[in-house]
């Protein structure tokens, strides 16, 4: 996407006469029609409008757009978002800039793309691909340093961990989909920001130096909602339309703070294993509710194992419950199979498992839940 200065009557814009014209309102996230391609679309500003025209020659006027501070986000198809801010950001630059640096692949973006790196790989399972800003495609592998605007997919009965500079730890599970939007941070002088986008999966974050700078520093972003991590360690599932945010202890037992929220409304958790979940059918954050251990595990379980693997921050008491789980599901394949990953192939960046044999990474079927659950101690609840 190329974003360019322009005037709305100007002669290059005369064929705007067929354009789709829309409002933009303050805070509110602005759905553009169904079939327009925001990943491919060029962009122009006249005045405080947004000029919008996709590769098919569709043309969307955004009236006002660039009047609030910040400007709303963007919404287009199969949940591609792009944020005001970025939008914003990117128009105040001196040269165009391309989509790969506004929206990689279809996500939310940083407000500035950096060749500096800004975290590492630690551990990998599987196959995990990566997008760059300037659009290449890496398959990473253990001791990868990963950028601003990197765009990451898991595949299947696959995972990663990533240690970021501040020393938050990101652990996403199998068939996953985030982009590492942003990550701000100077210790000198405690200022940082940091933005994460989970697209699809599951993702337990432990949360680092910058979420001890501000209450908003650290956020995560879903399809339909935002997370505010407040110095804990968070869990959050995105499948199909449904977000379910989880608050755990940490490694040492302190408990912080997760504000979920949209323009629906908000929730704030506070005590272990409470989560919040919003949906199509349940559009503002629910209520809090407990959330039972096995079943976060079960839902969760590759992040939560990858977690393990990189030797980073889960509570003693959530290890040992997923290590049983790993246990049972190793005594119960599935469908004939046997569980399937192999230790051996598992990486760690220091090139041997942590803790000696990582725990074995298992898919638990809905057929098998129910008896998992049943052998699973008081340690599990």
């Amino acid at each position: 996407m190329t974003l360019v200065q322009s005037d709305i009557n100007s002669s290059e814009n005369s064929d705007l006469v067929d354009a789709v014209v829309l409002d933009a309102a303050e805070g509110q996230t602005i759905a553009l029609p169904a079939k327009f391609d925001l990943a491919n679309a060029d962009g122009s500003r006249a005045g405080d409008d947004l000029i919008l025209t996709s590769p098919d020659g569709t043309h969307l006027v955004i009236h006002n757009f660039f009047s609030f501070e910040p400007p709303p986000d963007l919404s287009g198809q199969g949940g591609q978002i792009i944020t005001g801010e970025t939008l914003a950001a990117q128009f105040a630059e001196a040269e165009p800039v391309q989509l790969a640096q506004a929206a990689p692949a279809a996500a939310p973006t940083p407000t500035s793309t950096s060749t500096t790196p800004i975290g590492q790989v630690e551990t990998i399972t599987g196959n995990v691909v990566v997008v760059r800003a300037d659009g290449s495609q890496h398959t990473l592998q253990v001791g990868d340093q990963v950028f601003q605007g990197d765009d990451i997919e898991t595949g299947a009965k696959s995972a990663v961990s990533i240690v970021f500079e501040d020393q938050t730890t990101f652990a996403g599970g199998e068939s996953g989909h985030f982009v590492l939007n942003e990550l701000v941070y100077n210790p000198d002088t405690s200022v940082g920001s940091m933005l994460l986008t989970l697209l699809k999966g599951a993702a337990v974050i432990v949360s680092g130096e910058v979420a001890k700078t501000e209450p908003d520093a650290m956020v995560v972003k879903t399809p339909n909602a935002t997370m505010l991590i407040r110095g804990t360690t968070a869990v959050i599932n995105v499948e199909g339309d449904k977000t379910t945010s989880t608050l755990v202890e940490d490694e040492n037992g302190h408990v912080g703070e997760m504000v979920v929220f949209n323009d629906h409304g908000s929730t704030t958790l506070t005590v272990p294993y409470q989560a919040s979940s919003v949906s199509d059918l349940q559009p503002a954050p629910s209520p809090p509710f407990i959330i039972e251990k096995r079943d976060l595990i079960e839902q969760s379980h590759g992040a939560f194992n990858a977690m393990i693997q990189s030797g980073h921050g889960l509570a003693p008491t959530l290890q040992n419950a997923v290590n049983q789980a790993n246990q049972e599901g190793a005594n119960q394949p599935q469908n004939g199979d046997q569980a399937p990953n192999n230790p051996e192939n598992f990486e760690t960046a220091a090139g041997a498992p942590t803790n000696g044999a990582p725990p074995t990474f298992i898919s638990v079927s809905n057929s098998s839940a129910a008896t998992v659950g049943e052998e699973f101690d008081t340690d599990m609840k």
